[in-house]
């Protein structure tokens, strides 16, 4: 299996804040990404899902860049489940905007209701 090192989630960083390399390692918390890069290593256990895991809560839970932490987060995980040939599809979200079933659309379930 194929885990993401210091360098990959830099470039990753530096593509979705539209910032060039050098800005980006220097106002990136790297301590915390390497914490959360050792956590990726131990919890992997060459299961890509373990490590995505690892990588998202780790990167959320750290917010180790100075802007954008869990869109970045999210970017990773899906390059790393990408470098180990996952398809993974992201589905826009049917979240209602008041707190209704009432708001939601006839025949549609929120993701939130328990499944019978």
């Amino acid at each position: 299996m194929k885990l993401l090192g210091l360098h990959d989630v830099l470039a990753v960083a530096a593509h979705v804040l539209r910032r060039d390399s050098a800005s980006v390692v220097q106002q990136t918390d790297l301590d915390a990404v390497e914490q959360t890069l050792a956590e990726v290593r131990d919890a992997a256990y060459d299961d890509p899902a373990l490590a995505a895991a690892a990588l998202l809560s780790g990167l959320v839970r750290r917010r180790p860049f100075p802007a954008l932490n869990r869109t970045i987060a999210v970017a990773c995980t899906l390059q790393l489940l990408a470098l180990n040939g996952c398809d993974l599809r992201l589905e826009r979200s049917m979240r209602p905007t008041a707190c209704s079933t009432r708001s939601w659309p006839t025949g549609c379930r929120s993701p939130y209701s328990p499944t019978s």
